[in-house]
């Protein structure tokens, strides 16, 4: 696992990028399953997001939304 290009970026950074990463995972996953396949520019605009409590309100506000959109706007 350590060849990975993501291994580095990931452990080497510390856990503040870690939990960030898998924040924005799980919130993929979990969104690909009830609102479909996100767009690229949803991806994107997903993957900018750095702030844990943001990622945290999008995954509590995950199950009162109908598209990516609405979700990614989501203060």
């Amino acid at each position: 696992m350590s060849e990975s290009l993501t291994y580095p970026e990931v452990f080497d950074s510390g856990p503040t990028l870690a939990l960030i990463r898998g924040a924005q995972a799980a919130l993929l996953l979990l969104g690909r399953r009830y609102l479909g396949e996100p767009d690229r520019a949803a991806v994107v605009a997903l993957e900018a997001i750095t702030d844990l409590d943001r990622l945290d309100r999008l995954s509590e506000g995950l199950a009162r939304v109908t598209s990516w959109q609405e979700l990614l706007a989501t203060p």
